[in-house]
């Protein structure tokens, strides 16, 4: 499908871990009014959460992605101490694509396929036919072209996915990407090196 064709069609319906919503006991703005159910990994229990907006086409998220969080992961993620919620926020039309892809893998495969686009961000965002090239880099984990057309005749994803960043705008205050709330905190000034972002979580660890 163009993304011409997939825009006109949302402008008009608006006119790896495991998937869960959040606990009843995330409860403030960040977590009320959300429409796409929140892809969580790690302990649901854990002294820190932190949520990340981005955006597939991002070049700071994959950047991100790759030299910081996949670290970041193995040392606090996945010892349990600490919650991790990844949020769509599309720049453009091509990420909001992007995005309705992985909301279509199944809950279980919702983070590889996230790492998938991220890790050939570079291969498919140079591409002459950017959206093709994504698509083909699915196939190769099981999207077939029925699947793909299946995923964008999803109105109600569509709609959601654009409520949300409508949301995360106007009531979060999100305008870049990435952008992380570490305790419903926004960051500010976007430093999201292995080290920085690892003392700020070490010193609510320890309180």
């Amino acid at each position: 499908m163009k993304l011409s064709k997939l825009f006109g069609f949302a402008a008009l319906v608006i006119s790896i871990s495991f998937a869960g919503n959040a606990l009843a006991a995330d409860t403030g703005p960040l977590y009320e009014n959300i429409k796409i159910e929140d892809h969580v990994m790690g302990n649901p229990d854990a002294k820190v959460t932190i949520v990340e907006y981005a955006s597939l086409t991002c070049p700071h998220c994959a950047n991100f992605h790759e030299n910081t969080f996949k670290k970041f992961k193995t040392n606090y993620i996945d010892t349990g101490k600490v919650k991790f919620i990844y949020r769509n926020f599309h720049l453009d039309q091509l990420a909001f694509a992007g995005a309705m892809l992985a909301e279509c893998a199944p809950k279980d495969q919702y983070f590889p396929i996230v790492d998938l686009i991220f890790t050939n961000q570079q291969k498919w965002i140079r591409a002459e036919k950017q959206f093709a090239e994504m698509v083909g880099i699915l196939k190769l984990v099981g999207y077939s072209d029925e699947k793909v057309n299946e995923c964008f005749a999803q109105k109600e994803t569509i709609s959601d996915l654009l409520d949300d960043r409508k949301y995360a705008t106007e009531t979060l205050d999100v305008n870049s990407t990435p952008t992380l709330f570490i305790n419903g905190e926004k960051q500010d000034g976007g430093n999201t090196a292995y080290e920085a972002f690892s003392a700020t979580v070490d010193a609510l660890l320890a309180e």
